[in-house]
């Protein structure tokens, strides 16, 4: 459920297809390793195709089909995650990293929403940036300007 809500409205059912092959298992082990779950999550979605060009997420590709084969992982998901009718911030590639960051942050979300004693630790705890390649990219090989409020979208609904 929670990554069917980091997917928003348009990639719900994509975000709900990649938990739904991912064992919880596996998503703890990934988060152990910095950036990985982010790389795998990327790869299945049907991501890092694209990435040729540039060296980090070059090797990016190399580095999900290890894991693919270390975690018997599927190749992909059925459903195609959509660019169109969203704003950069909501983006794919922009809202799995995340994710990702929020599994490798959070590894005891439900310890610590109980332990919160008001509504701002609780906002505090969805606080999520993205991964430092994302800093300055949207998607593959499309520089912009740094943008340092890439928080996740639950913060802003928990902000209401």
């Amino acid at each position: 459920m929670l990554a069917r809500n980091f997917g928003t409205v348009i990639n719900a059912d994509a975000f709900e297809a990649l938990a739904s092959v991912l064992d919880f298992k596996i998503i703890r082990k990934l988060g152990l390793q910095k950036d990985q779950l982010e790389i795998v999550l990327l790869g299945l979605a049907g991501l890092l195709s694209e990435t040729a060009e540039e060296q980090e997420p070059g090797s990016w590709k190399e580095e999900c089909e290890y894991n693919k084969h270390k975690y018997q992982l599927v190749t992909g998901i059925n459903q195609k995650v959509q660019f169109y009718k969203l704003r950069p911030p909501n983006f794919p590639t922009i809202r799995l990293s995340q994710l990702a960051q929020f599994y490798e942050q959070r590894t005891d979300l439900f310890s610590l929403v109980i332990a919160a004693k008001t509504r701002a630790q609780v906002q505090e705890l969805f606080k999520i940036e993205t991964s430092f390649y994302w800093e300055t990219q949207y998607y593959f090989g499309k520089i912009h300007k740094s943008d340092l409020n890439k928080y996740s979208g639950i913060y802003k609904y928990l902000n209401n």
